[in-house]
């Protein structure tokens, strides 16, 4: 879906941020005013449009947590915990910028799960998205998903972009489910 050439533009980006020393499961990083992410981020929501006609007129705001780059820290063991990235209905798209596979740690999704009682979602069927460079994946923002564990010897980067109704406020919002 994405070119090479819109591929090393986002990895430039990536590249050109500073990685933080901490131990963390995931790092994210905010890029929703960065001038190639919003350009990306236009063209995605231009094919995916049909997809996402259920909000009214959907975009992707320049508000905090909109477009960020998730990394999975290589040789890590902990998967990231499950959660909602919204409340309100919304979509997440998944652009990964190395290929993804459950070895570098893909994201895991519950689908249908956005009014899943907490309890009752370890019986639900999870599905991985594992995906190559140029494809990308979307789901509502509702659903419960989580980042497996990047258990490779290389960083796993991804920008995630949230697409909302144009007049609703979005603010990272997760709800983190740890039992």
């Amino acid at each position: 879906m994405l070119t090479a050439e819109t591929i090393s533009k986002l990895n430039d980006v990536y590249s050109g941020i500073e990685k933080k020393e901490e131990k963390l499961v995931r790092y994210i990083t905010d890029v929703s005013k960065n001038n190639v992410v919003k350009e990306v981020a236009g063209n995605i929501l231009k094919i995916v449009q049909p997809l996402v006609n259920t909000l009214k007129n959907p975009c992707i705001h320049e508000t905090n947590g909109t477009c960020t780059f998730v990394n999975a820290p290589r040789n890590e063991t902990i998967n990231q915990v499950w959660h909602r990235d919204t409340h309100f209905k919304s979509f997440i798209v998944i652009v990964p910028l190395v290929d993804m596979d459950l070895k570098n740690g893909c994201t895991q999704i519950i689908p249908n799960s956005s009014k899943l009682a907490v309890k009752k979602w370890k019986a639900n069927k999870k599905i991985n998205l594992c995906l190559q460079v140029s494809d990308i994946a979307i789901f509502d923002g509702r659903w419960l998903h989580r980042g497996l564990a990047n258990k490779s010897d290389k960083d796993r980067p991804i920008l995630i972009l949230t697409i909302t109704s144009e007049n609703s406020k979005f603010y990272q919002n997760s709800q983190y489910i740890t039992y």
